[in-house]
C-alpha cells in the first residue's frame, strides 16, 4: 500500500489512479482501499473517490461526516449513488446524516439536498433522536423553517425537551415557532413518556419535563413561555426533584 493514500489526499491524482490501478491488479481486495477513500474524500477529489466506489470501495459514516464539513454535495450525490442509505443511523445514539449538516452548521443549501433526496427529519434513532431534535437545539432559524416546510408535524424526538435545551438567543422565538407548528406535544409530559425502552434506560439520570429541562439550561425564555402556557411547576422529575429545585 505504500503512499498511496497520501498521493489520494494529495494533487497528483494521476499518480494517486495509477497506483490505485497496480494494487488492484496485484490482488488487493476494495476494502483494503478504504483510507484511499477517506483521503479522498478530506481533498475533495471527487473523480478518484468516483473511481474507488467504482471498484467496490466500502462507504463507511467517518466518510460521509467528512462529505458533510467540506459541504460538497457533489461527493454525498456520488455515495448516494453507490448505494449510501441517506437515512442510516450515524450510531445508536444519532441519527441520520442528515443531522450532522445539521449540527455542523452546514449550508442551508446542503439540507435542502438532503430533503430533496429522501432524509426524513423525523426518522428516530434507537435513543429517539430525531433530525429535528438537533435542529430544535442547534440550527438556525431558516434552517428550521426549511425543515418544518419538509415535515409538518413532526412527534418523534422529545421536541419540547431538546428544544428547551437551546441556549442561543433565540431560544424563545424557536420555542414558540415548535409549540405552534407542533401542537399535539404535550409541554407537561415526562422525558421518553411514549417511548419505554430509552425511559428504561435513562430514568435513573433525572428525566423530567421540557420545564426542568429549561431549568438546568438556564433557558430563561423558554422557561418564561412554558410557564405561561401552564407548565406545571409541581411536576418532579424521576428523581424527585421539581423545576425550581434544579434552577
Amino acid at each position: 500500500m505504500g503512499r498511496v493514500p497520501l498521493f489520494c489526499g494529495s494533487r497528483e491524482q494521476d499518480r494517486a489512479s495509477e497506483a490505485i490501478d497496480q494494487l488492484l491488479q496485484d490482488g488487493y481486495p476494495a476494502h483494503s482501499l478504504l483510507t484511499c477513500l477517506q483521503k479522498a474524500t478530506q481533498s475533495g477529489h471527487e473523480a478518484l473517490a468516483q473511481k474507488l466506489l467504482s471498484f467496490g470501495v466500502p462507504i463507511i459514516m467517518d466518510i460521509i461526516d467528512e462529505a458533510i464539513r467540506r459541504q460538497s454535495v457533489g461527493l454525498l450525490r456520488l455515495f448516494l449513488e453507490h448505494g449510501w442509505d441517506i437515512n442510516e443511523e450515524v450510531e445508536r445514539c444519532y441519527p441520520s446524516a442528515l443531522s450532522i449538516a445539521i449540527y455542523t452548521q452546514a449550508d442551508e443549501s446542503v439540507v435542502q439536498w438532503f430533503l430533496k433526496n429522501g432524509a426524513d427529519p423525523n426518522l428516530r434513532c434507537k435513543m429517539d433522536v430525531t433530525p429535528f431534535s438537533i435542529a430544535v437545539q442547534e440550527a438556525t432559524m431558516p434552517v428550521l423553517e426549511l425543515l418544518f416546510s419538509h415535515t409538518r408535524h413532526p412527534r418523534n424526538g422529545q421536541l419540547l425537551h431538546h428544544c428547551a435545551r437551546r441556549t442561543l438567543q433565540d431560544s424563545g422565538e424557536v420555542m414558540k415557532l415548535v409549540l405552534e407548528k407542533c401542537p399535539d406535544l404535550q409541554f407537561n409530559d415526562i422525558m421518553y413518556h411514549n417511548h419505554a425502552f430509552c425511559f428504561a434506560l435513562r430514568s435513573f439520570i433525572a428525566l423530567g419535563t421540557p420545564l426542568h429541562e429549561a431549568a438546568k439550561f438556564g433557558t430563561k425564555q423558554v422557561a418564561q413561555i412554558l410557564l405561561d402556557k401552564g407548565a406545571d411547576v409541581t411536576a418532579r422529575t424521576t428523581r424527585g426533584r421539581t423545576a425550581y429545585e434544579l434552577a
